[in-house]
């Protein structure tokens, strides 16, 4: 049997009868290549600070403060302390005044109490090797067994003890009273250098500070009369004696 070849377009149509007019959708092409797309626009890293983030940017460092081009003038130096033009004491020969201590002195004075004076001083013709300001308590010493400064002398007066508290008391103490004294070679003990009896024993009973002012006497010094004033005791002399002091 002899094949009949077909032609190769047929004079009829091959759409199906129920499709319509319509011609079929074509396939879908594939991709011709599998990486993304790449972006013309330039990417920007994401920051820690951004809006998205609690975190705050750190702040700048403070800038340091501009130097000046004038340098800082030099401390002034402290002024010294102004010396005093004023005399030290009442005299040139006389050292200054001791101040009297708040504190009464229960004890004996000794030499090592006494201090040198800052100037040279004498007492009448006899030099002073030092000065001490002596506070006992209030007490009336005249024939008592007081030793602390013993007298060289046998008799006080009552009358010239009692007028020098009056002037103390009327006019009042620039300074205190001064009163010489000396070691005596035989006791060891203090004591009243002839004039300053009725100073020392009126200062004892209003209860005043008095300025000791220990003399250097001739040789090793008097012998002492007295190691207390249990035999010096009150007694009326007139004026004109040599112990009115």
């Amino acid at each position: 049997m002899k094949r009949i070849g077909l032609p190769s377009k047929l004079p009829f149509s091959t759409r199906s009868p129920d499709s319509g007019s319509a011609k079929p959708s074509p396939p879908p092409k594939p991709p011709t290549s599998t990486k993304p797309p790449l972006s013309t626009k330039p990417t920007t890293q994401s920051s820690p600070w951004n809006g998205e983030s609690k975190m705050e940017a750190p702040k700048p460092p403070p800038k340091p403060p501009a130097l000046s081009g004038k340098p800082k003038p030099p401390p002034v130096p402290p002024k010294p302390p102004e010396l005093s033009t004023k005399p030290q004491g009442p005299s040139g020969t006389q050292a200054p005044t001791q101040k009297p201590s708040t504190s009464q002195s229960t004890s004996a004075p000794t030499v090592e109490d006494f201090k040198p004076p800052s100037k040279p001083m004498k007492n009448g013709n006899r030099p002073v090797i030092g000065t001490h300001v002596y506070n006992p308590p209030k007490q009336d010493i005249v024939g008592s067994r007081f030793d602390h400064i013993n007298p060289s002398q046998q008799h006080i007066s009552p009358q010239i003890v009692q007028s020098k508290l009056d002037d103390w008391g009327k006019n009042g103490l620039t300074q205190p009273p001064r009163v010489p004294v000396y070691l005596a070679p035989n006791t060891q003990k203090l004591t009243i250098a002839g004039d300053g009896h009725h100073t020392f024993a009126a200062a004892m009973k209003g209860g005043h500070p008095m300025e000791l002012l220990l003399v250097k006497m001739p040789g090793a010094g008097l012998p002492a009369m007295h190691t207390n004033w249990t035999k010096c005791t009150y007694a009326d002399f007139g004026k004109g004696s040599a112990w009115v002091d």
